[in-house]
């Protein structure tokens, strides 16, 4: 067995050593089924030609950033920050070897694509992609700073074990969907595996690429609970469409014919502002992989940027559940991003 190198000093900080951890975090693995090539390239979650460069300015954009001064989940502060970032690097993850990367995504690559069912195939296979790898990466970082402090789950904290718990289960979620999607290139699935709704929305200044696992439906109808086995994940991507916008809302296709029909027809009923609204609310909370136009950025006030570092994330998904609803996600909290 591979022996663990300890720290000599016992008085490396958390900071230092979660700081450390990053070299120890990457996974060398294509993430195309059956692919044995280890050169893993950096991928952009929304391409960088047609998504993030129409959002730049001066080839920057704004997007939630982790402090590198925060030692979550070590400390309950997860220091999250709005920031700007080069567009080469916002969003990028490492998930396939070149060759994957530039076949499997070259429909919604190209200048001109459709929002029709390949695409939201693919946009959402790659958001699938990208929260595994990097939540498995993540979990590869705490069990770094575990091994060296010689801790075990039990010695963590609270909140340190909930987060561990919650990235495990979401890596399960995740991987069973993929299973699923990964059928399709393997030709063992002629269908496309992920279904769901689009919807037209007026031109914006942002995109965004994510998940949620919804608790309550708008009529009190539970679709997920955190101590079930299971959580029955819906992607998210909004992205700038020619002179709209684009909102994919897309569930493995089991998932959408026996929980999620109804729920999806709801959304696709609602208001138009109220569907602004429900589309800002699950943005900020589906994702760190939002993308902001700088000069939006700046027109936002310190309760709107503290919206989007996710403050009242963990407040709103334990209000979701003890009132047993899921109109939370159409509560307006002060932030409509189709309106900056």
């Amino acid at each position: 067995m591979k022996k663990i190198k300890h720290f000599k000093s016992t008085n490396i900080t958390s900071q230092q050593l979660w700081v450390d951890s990053r070299k120890h975090m990457k996974i060398s693995r294509c993430l195309y089924p059956g692919c044995k090539n280890d050169n893993i390239i950096n991928s952009h979650t929304l391409q960088n030609n047609g998504i993030i460069s129409r959002l730049a300015v001066k080839n920057q954009v704004c997007m939630p950033r982790t402090s590198r001064y925060s030692i979550y989940p070590m400390d309950k502060k997860r220091g999250i920050k709005l920031n700007t970032v080069g567009k080469n690097v916002a969003t990028t993850f490492r998930g396939f070897c070149k060759e994957h990367d530039d076949r499997l995504f070259a429909d919604i690559e190209k200048s001109k694509w459709y929002p029709d069912d390949k695409s939201a195939f693919l946009f959402t296979y790659r958001t699938i992609c990208s929260e595994l790898q990097n939540k498995q990466e993540f979990m590869k970082r705490v069990q770094y700073v575990m091994d060296k402090k010689w801790l075990t789950y039990d010695r963590l904290s609270v909140y340190a074990q909930d987060d561990y718990d919650s990235n495990k289960a979401a890596i399960n979620d995740l991987l069973r969907v993929k299973e699923q999607c990964d059928l399709y290139w393997e030709n063992k699935e002629k269908d496309f595996p992920i279904v769901g709704i689009v919807l037209n929305m007026p031109k914006a200044n942002f995109a965004v690429s994510g998940y949620y696992i919804p608790q309550y439906d708008f009529e009190d109808k539970q679709l997920n609970n955190k101590h079930w086995q299971v959580g029955y994940p819906v992607f998210v991507n909004i992205i700038p469409y020619k002179d709209k916008t684009i909102a994919f809302l897309t569930a493995y296709r089991d998932d959408y014919k026996n929980i999620y029909k109804d729920y999806f027809t709801d959304i696709k009923d609602l208001p138009e502002t109220q569907k602004e609204i429900f589309l800002t609310n699950i943005t900020i909370k589906s994702s760190d992989n939002l993308i902001i136009n700088p000069n939006t950025a700046k027109k936002l006030t310190k309760d709107q940027i503290k919206l989007i570092e996710g403050e009242s994330n963990i407040d709103d998904s334990i209000l979701e559940n003890v009132a047993g609803t899921g109109l939370i996600d159409l509560k307006d909290k002060g932030l409509n991003l189709f309106k900056i």
